[in-house]
């Protein structure tokens, strides 16, 4: 493989690791909206508990599949692909010669800025 095509399956690794951490972080920042403004009516569906019926049987109730949530061991796998992904983005894109990266798209501002250091 050369090194176009490398980077470009190194870029599509890092795109893929990082739409699953916004699936992810979409999925719990909804959760918790739910936790902030409806916690009366909250209750995750498929997993063991005894709500009263106002929460599990009122046409106001929220609920989210407890069965779909990720645990934190899952979170952090796809975290850490998403760490790997981006490190051999930049490493290959590092590697390549500025004649050669003249003719590639760079690599995401995700994958190059790390939040702290965003403005």
């Amino acid at each position: 493989m050369g090194a176009f095509e490398e980077y470009a399956a190194a870029l599509a690794a890092f795109k893929a690791a990082n739409a699953e951490v916004d699936k992810l972080a979409v999925e719990i920042s909804a959760v918790g909206k739910q936790l902030v403004d409806n916690r009366g009516a909250f209750c995750f569906s498929n997993v063991p508990g005894g709500f009263p019926l106002e929460v599990t049987g009122s046409p106001h109730s929220r609920s989210a599949n407890g069965s779909d949530w990720k645990s934190a061991a899952q979170i952090n796998e796809a975290l850490i692909g998403w760490h790997s992904a981006r490190s051999n983005l930049n490493d290959l894109w590092r590697s390549l010669p500025a004649d050669q990266r003249e003719a590639l798209q760079p690599p995401p501002t995700a994958a190059v800025t790390p939040p702290w250091n965003r403005r």
